[in-house]
């Protein structure tokens, strides 16, 4: 039967035997010996990892004789062959009869069909006949020498309905990315169909084995051992055949076009679960000196993330674990603005931002695996310095002062004094002159200016008269005073 045996012996009971296979479990399509012989594909190529779904769409030979060696086993694989009434020997116990249907004494397509038949009913195998029941002139039933098999149980009904799900594909190429082998077999008139290919060696046999919710068809072609060979894989000749019967007979019995359904209590097929990175982003949040990293985090328990933070993204600092997609940063550092004066005066230099990097680690519990996300960048600015509101004192207060002051002093006075000091101090101190006697004019004072009900930071204490009286004044009146004192200047 080449690959059309597959899901007899291997896909459906793969499913029976194991809860993570169905159509979305990942199956390594790779080059594997056994026992010296290494399985190759019909196209010469190996497709990797791929889905369940595809490995049977595809027809690939490595992937599945992987399922059979590692979720099924030859001698479980052998029973479930003959359960669902092949004609199977101890001989057909290896890898390529059981996974590549190549057989000691081969089937017929009435046994292929029988065994399809389980699929198509829910697990359930009845032993193929032709004749319903013999009836005697008298009226008198008369039973069968040999007992005819009925309501035999092959598979649950799960593992039945996931793999009419797969065999639905390889005609319809629906769910699959590596093709479908049984696209000729699609009927014109919409009726959905589930089947498989099979090809022997060197093209010796082609199959298509088929079903629809009423009928199952098994169609071979075969080369004579003599005279010309023709090409044949069961996708081509056999799978056509299979169309043009199924069509003539759904249109001669003027059959309604009917949907496979689900058995009843049996849920669809989920995918197996499998870690996803997250992309993570992340806001800073001035008024609450906070970070807010937020990301698409799984709908499962088994789940966590870690947070982790950097400020060179080598060194790597973990914050927290969740199992949210939201996580919140308060331990940032916030550069201060402003700050006092150097030893001349002014300002401070700004300073500058600080940047923070950000990863989430998607962590699966059960297995420990771990994937990183993206790194998400947050620079963190200082705070802008407050300006004080401006004094409103008086409004009506006299804003200018009076700009004149006493501003002239006692302009009169000795200009000199007493400037003849022992010496000018130095920037550093050190010993000076002699004070010089304050022999000068009286100092001027700042009777104009001293109105500061009004506008002390605006008005006249700043602006108006202190200013200009003072410095008037003091500056013509106090000539002596200054050439003797220590001075800073000098």
């Amino acid at each position: 039967p080449g690959s059309s045996i597959k899901p007899i012996t291997v896909y459906a009971p793969a499913i029976e035997l194991n809860d993570d296979i169905n159509e979305y479990a990942q199956i390594p399509d790779e080059p594997v010996s056994y026992g010296g012989w290494t399985p190759q594909n019909y196209e010469h190529r190996y497709y990797g990892v791929v889905k369940m779904r595809d490995v049977v769409a595809e027809s690939m030979n490595a992937a599945t004789v992987w399922i059979l060696d590692h979720k099924v086993g030859l001698d479980k694989a052998l029973k479930f062959g003959r359960k669902a009434g092949l004609p199977l020997t101890r001989k057909d116990l290896g890898w390529s009869p059981l996974a590549l249907g190549g057989l000691t004494d081969g089937v017929n397509t009435v046994q292929m069909a029988q065994a399809y038949s389980s699929l198509d009913n829910n697990g359930v195998m009845n032993e193929a006949h032709a004749v319903e029941k013999v009836v005697t002139a008298d009226g008198e039933v008369k039973e069968p020498i040999k007992e005819v098999k009925k309501d035999v149980r092959v598979y649950s009904a799960k593992a039945a309905w996931y793999t009419t799900r797969m065999l639905l594909s390889v005609v319809s190429g629906e769910g699959v990315t590596h093709g479908n082998t049984g696209k000729f077999a699609k009927l014109d008139n919409g009726q959905p169909v589930a089947g498989k290919t099979g090809t022997t060696q060197n093209g010796k046999d082609a199959w298509f084995v088929g079903y629809t919710p009423k009928h199952v068809l098994a169609v071979t072609i075969f080369n004579p051992p003599k005279g010309e060979q023709v090409e044949l894989t069961g996708g081509k000749y056999p799978a056509k055949m299979f169309k043009a019967i199924m069509e003539d007979t759904m249109k001669d019995n003027n059959e309604p076009i009917t949907r496979f359904e689900p058995p009843p209590g049996v849920p669809e097929p989920t995918p197996p679960f499998q870690l996803v990175a997250v992309s993570v982003g992340a806001q800073y949040d001035q008024a609450s000196h906070a970070v807010h990293l937020s990301w698409n985090a799984q709908n499962d328990p088994r789940v966590k993330y870690r947070v982790e933070r950097s400020e060179d993204q080598v060194n790597w600092q973990p914050l927290g674990e969740v199992q949210g997609g939201a996580f919140t940063d308060t331990s940032i550092q916030v550069p201060q603005a402003g700050g006092d004066g150097g030893l001349l005066g002014g300002l401070a230099p700004a300073p500058q931002p600080k940047t923070y990097y950000y990863r989430v680690i998607a962590i699966d519990t059960k297995t420990n695996q771990e994937l990183p996300s993206n790194v998400a960048t947050v620079q963190v600015t200082p705070d802008q310095p407050q300006t004080p509101p401006p004094d409103q004192g008086n409004p009506q207060g006299n804003p200018q002062g009076n700009p004149q002051g006493n501003d002239q002093g006692n302009q009169q006075g000795n200009p000199q004094g007493n400037d003849q000091g022992q010496g000018p101090g130095g920037i550093f101190g050190g010993p000076g002159g002699q004070d010089g006697s304050n022999a000068g004019g009286t100092d001027g004072t700042s009777t104009g200016g001293t109105d500061s009900t009004g506008g002390t930071s605006t008005g006249g204490t700043s602006t108006g008269g202190t200013d200009q009286g003072t410095d008037t004044g003091t500056d013509r009146g106090n000539g002596g005073h200054n050439g003797g004192n220590n001075g800073f200047i000098g």
